[in-house]
């Protein structure tokens, strides 16, 4: 009894402190005005997107791991990585240097360069992606003697999804460089996991075949049809912004800009997935697929870095391209604080979750 009391009293004082801070932190975004509350707005609206994103993601895990089986499922976790990550290397880190170059034309009020920029990243994304799937397929149907039949097919077949992943990476960093993040964020967050589960649920009543092959088809359609809306979505607004004229290209520059862009792009792609592609050659796709669903629980706390970045990237590029050195040090040093006291409240609360968790477990005799 005194256990259970000591427990409850811990776990609930930082649940008092937890909804006083965020009730702090929540008056302070809402009720202000200027750039550094509306970076803050965007970043809670990125933070919540990938909230949303990682229920879907769990909820799609349940219901396909179900429905398909433990050893389809992890099949299928297997190919979508190396979409993942092939899509990640083939945009050449053209997306960050969306981010880097499109608020300082903005602020120069160079609309040709902008018009080029957005020209030259969609062709050289595509190009560079549907090569980088042309490669890979042919690589598994030439070593597919060499690896495990049951990844064979899959494998080629979800190689489709490669240049319209890439395309849609792409698009994800033109709206972070304008602060557009419902545009920017919601179709590949949110509405590539909602299609996936749409289609996977008509095959399911459908009475297809629940395996690897019937998830790939339905992520290939879920891939394709949200790049789709996402890429209409910002012509609209780019075309209410700046219309249409001329598009003057440096294309040579910008990739060079690029390149050393694509090195941090391949650490984080590293670091998110990599695991998954080495496990894959020593465990089962039974055991792949549980260990994917455990290991993103832990990418949570992650949630709060991209936010946050997700929200001042533009204002960076803006305030470098004003000069503003002031500026530009106020804005990294705000990013830093609200990175670090975001995530504290974010660790706070699993904690605290996890306390109430082992409080109503049963115990033990």
């Amino acid at each position: 009894m005194a256990v259970t009391s000591s427990v409850g009293t811990a776990a609930g004082s930082p649940l008092r402190l937890l909804g006083a801070n965020l009730l702090g932190l929540l008056r302070e975004i809402l009720n202000g005005s200027d750039d550094r509350a509306r970076a803050q707005r965007n970043a809670a609206f990125a933070f919540l997107v990938r909230v949303t994103s990682a229920g879907l993601l769990y909820l799609s895990q349940v219901v396909l791991a179900r429905w398909m089986g433990s050893h389809e499922y992890g099949i299928y976790v297997f190919v979508w990585t190396w979409v993942i990550v092939l899509g990640g290397v083939s945009n050449l880190g053209v997306p960050v240097t969306m981010m880097r170059l499109m608020p300082e034309f903005v602020v120069r009020g160079d609309h040709e360069r902008l018009r080029g920029l957005l020209r030259f990243g969609q062709i050289s994304t595509l190009v560079s992606s549907t090569a980088m799937a042309a490669i890979a397929a042919t690589a598994v149907w030439a070593l597919g003697s060499h690896i495990n039949s049951h990844y064979v097919l899959p494998a080629m077949l979800v190689m489709v999804c490669v240049p319209m992943f890439a395309v849609s990476e792409l698009l994800d960093g033109v709206g972070r460089s304008r602060g557009w993040m419902s545009v920017a964020l919601l179709p590949p967050y949110v509405l590539r996991p909602s299609l996936l589960l749409l289609f996977m649920a008509i095959a399911y009543i459908a009475g297809w075949p629940m395996d690897a092959r019937s998830a790939v088809l339905s992520a290939i359609a879920a891939t394709w049809l949200t790049a789709a809306v996402q890429w209409v979505l910002l012509q609209v607004r780019f075309r209410a912004e700046i219309g249409t004229g001329v598009a003057k290209s440096e294309g040579r520059a910008w990739l060079i800009a690029a390149l050393p862009l694509l090195v941090l792009t391949l650490s984080d792609l590293a670091l998110q997935n990599g695991d998954v592609l080495i496990l894959s050659a020593f465990l089962s796709p039974a055991d792949v697929g549980m260990y994917f669903a455990a290991a993103k629980t832990m990418s949570l706390i992650s949630f709060v870095h991209y936010a946050v970045g997700s929200a001042v990237a533009n204002r960076l590029s803006a305030l470098r391209a004003h000069g503003d050195a002031d500026g530009l040090a106020a804005l990294v040093r705000d990013a830093v604080s609200s990175d670090g006291r975001s995530g504290y409240i974010l660790r706070r609360t699993l904690r605290s979750a996890s306390c109430l968790c082992n409080r109503n477990m049963p115990q033990r005799s």
